[in-house]
């Protein structure tokens, strides 16, 4: 008569014994009481082998600090800007081109009947996460996170919460052990589908995960930043934390260099000491490790390929601007949720700004008039009435003047706040150009100011560049007044940088 026995074993369990069976140890002399403890610190041990690369990271972390200094943080000007705005007493007459095609409509695919519906929601419309999974998960908290007044929650486990006893790299590395041992990943989870949720870039991702650390372990507290850290390790950004007496900092390796920030050079990578606390002052020397965790290897990237979606408070604001003998009332909208996003943003290359897209109700607002205004012009009368809407629209005031630093512009910060310069206006035309007109556009750098040049089907008279073969004729969104291939007078004895994106 055969015997039937039922063996109930857990996946880890079953490949224990089939390990030690194949090793050949010996499994003689067990008691059943001996047997239970053995197999706990064998799951333990194979469990921390099943994680070998975090294992091998604390490792690192125990032993390999060391002090470095910070090189200074690089200006993107030298000298300064021009403290007031060069002008002509009026518009010069515009020098047409030897051909002249007209704007077709609708201009580059824009629907404007679409754009006003777009206008007529946009009130109406608030973003809404799904209800979270983990909600009722055994041993999971929940903390409600204010992101830009868009109200998200967040589950974590109980044992993601930790304390930093002292600033050193036992206790860093300490740090690093609880929080990979723990049930983290249902929070990279729910970071992943927020994230894809609300549009959020690189940058946005950062703040994320900062905010939500701020709501767990307090504002402007160290643990915030090392669980910044932790979780931008976990999904592969190449990123490290450094500390001194005064604090906690994050560091970060970015494929776009941080103007205005201090940062740090280990293997010939730049590190970037990012500022999250408000304000927080980057020493001059910190403590930090050589080498990365195995599993990293992405490059923080600023590029913003679409405004994050946030909470909508809108603010209202009319544009003014003649051409020819016509005036132009244009009313805009400017979500002051991303102003607040925006400035928060890092000081980073033009082509960032360059590159950046609009939000759908800047969009519906601004492109629709100025697409029906150009509306069978020729190219460079577009273009030209394009340009005095950017250089008479806006009052002129230097970044130091209006902030007191160096502040680069989104096109939505131009049109929020109440002053801009010549950067700002370049970031501005090139988007409106590059959307509703569909002509390529470079931008052209001086010592001490930024311009643009646009290529056109037929390029008209007046002053230009060359890039790669092609002509690109120099227009000028900060000088007053000026037409397209007019140079500012104190420009013309530079040879400008092509800024290209």
């Amino acid at each position: 008569m055969r015997s039937t026995y039922k063996i109930r074993c857990n996946t880890s369990e079953i490949l224990i014994l089939l390990f030690y069976l194949v090793m050949g140890f010996p499994f003689t002399g067990f008691s059943q009481h001996t047997f239970e403890e053995w197999k706990k610190e064998q799951l333990r041990e194979f469990q921390e082998f099943r994680n070998e690369r975090d294992k091998e990271f604390y490792e690192l972390l125990k032993s390999n600090w060391v002090e470095i200094n910070a090189f200074k943080p690089r200006p993107q000007y030298d000298g300064a800007k021009p403290s007031l705005q060069p002008k002509l007493d009026k518009p010069a007459n515009l020098i047409p081109s030897d051909e002249r095609p007209e704007i077709p409509a609708p201009i580059n695919e824009l629907s404007l009947e679409s754009a006003r519906e777009t206008v007529s929601i946009r009130q109406e419309h608030e973003e809404h996460l799904p209800p979270n999974e983990w909600a009722s998960r055994p041993g999971f908290l929940n903390t409600p996170i204010d992101f830009f007044e868009l109200s998200l929650e967040l589950h974590y486990p109980e044992s993601l919460k930790f304390t930093l006893p002292a600033r050193n790299e036992e206790h860093i590395s300490n740090v690093w052990r609880q929080l990979g041992s723990s049930d983290y990943q249902p929070v990279v989870k729910q970071f992943g589908a927020i994230r894809e949720r609300i549009g959020l870039n690189d940058w946005g991702y950062i703040l994320l995960l900062h905010q939500a650390g701020q709501h767990i372990y307090g504002a402007g507290s160290d643990e915030s930043i090392l669980f910044t850290w932790f979780m931008m390790t976990r999904e592969g950004f190449i990123t490290k934390v450094g500390y001194d007496q005064n604090g906690v900092y994050l560091l970060i390796a970015s494929e776009a260099q941080f103007f205005g920030t201090r940062y740090f050079t280990i293997n010939n990578q730049k590190y970037y000491a990012l500022d999250l606390n408000n304000g927080q002052v980057v020493p001059s020397s910190i403590f930090t490790y050589e080498g990365n965790h195995p599993d990293t290897g992405t490059i923080l990237d600023l590029n913003l390929q679409a405004t994050p979606r946030l909470q909508k408070s809108l603010m209202k604001r009319s544009l003014h601007f003649t051409y020819g003998d016509t005036t132009y009332n244009i009313p805009v909208h400017i979500n002051r949720n991303v102003i607040a996003f925006y400035e928060l943003y890092p000081l980073t290359e033009f082509n960032i700004y360059f590159k950046a897209s609009t939000a759908p109700e800047t969009q519906a607002d601004l492109y629709t008039p100025l697409a029906r205004a150009v509306e069978g012009k020729t190219e460079t009368e577009a273009v030209n009435m394009i340009l005095r809407f950017v250089q008479t629209a806006f009052q002129y005031k230097t970044d130091r003047e209006q902030f007191g630093r160096e502040k680069y512009f989104f096109p939505e910060e131009t049109l929020y706040y109440p002053y801009s310069d010549c950067e700002d206006r370049a970031v501005l035309f090139t988007r409106l150009v590059k959307d509703i007109l569909g002509l390529e556009v470079i931008g052209i750098k001086y010592p001490r100011h930024l311009a643009t040049a646009v290529k056109f089907t037929n390029p008209p008279k007046g002053d230009y560049v060359m890039h790669h073969g092609e002509t690109y004729t120099v227009s000028d969104p900060t000088y007053y007044n000026a037409n397209i291939g007019m140079t500012m007078p104190q420009m013309r004895k530079y040879k400008p940088e092509i800024v290209t994106f």
